[in-house]
């Protein structure tokens, strides 16, 4: 999906992908290439589950890949959740606004619902803070839909795939 930060995403890495054919059941192996595969979008049509993947690597020296992974982290940490129990952001920013402007202007920030949360960090990471269930943590993310689609006439669209019934259909 948007796996990615500071001008590196894990489209550019990635060889080749492992998916099920949710029509027929079947296994397909693709290349980067085939599949058209970049930041946040592909090409594939039809219903897949994405099951493995291969990458290439890039070859330094490990103090060199302990710092630059150091400082990922250390940023990372500054401006979102890094420990704890979240799927990331879950909500793809529209057009000419960011999701979590919108989200905090709307008043979600720290929202709670049964024992999921939105993050007082960054109010566009959804939190199971307290053993919540997929019902409290979709739940909330449609309460805060609601939200920001009264406030700005704004709908946010999930980032975050919910499985399920949903995906079936």
């Amino acid at each position: 999906m948007n796996a990615g930060a500071y001008g590196n995403n894990v489209a550019s890495i990635v060889q080749s992908i492992k998916a099920v054919d949710l029509e027929d059941g079947n296994l397909h192996t693709f290349s980067n290439k085939e599949m058209g595969y970049m930041y946040r979008k592909h090409s594939l049509k039809g219903k897949w589950i994405f099951v493995e993947a291969e990458f290439k690597g890039t070859q330094l020296e490990s103090a060199l890949i302990n710092a630059k992974m150091g400082k990922i982290i250390n940023e990372k940490s500054r401006s979102q959740p890094t420990i704890g129990k979240t799927a990331g952001c879950i909500f793809k920013n529209p057009k000419t606004y960011k999701a979590w402007e919108l989200i905090d202007a709307a008043g979600c920030r720290g929202l709670c619902l049964g024992g999921a949360q939105l993050s007082e960090q960054h109010c566009n990471f959804l939190l199971n803070y307290n053993n919540a269930t997929a019902s409290d943590l979709e739940n909330l993310g449609n309460k805060v839909q609601e939200l920001v689609k009264d406030k700005f006439n704004i709908k946010l669209e999930w980032e975050i795939r919910i499985l399920g019934q949903k995906i079936l259909q």
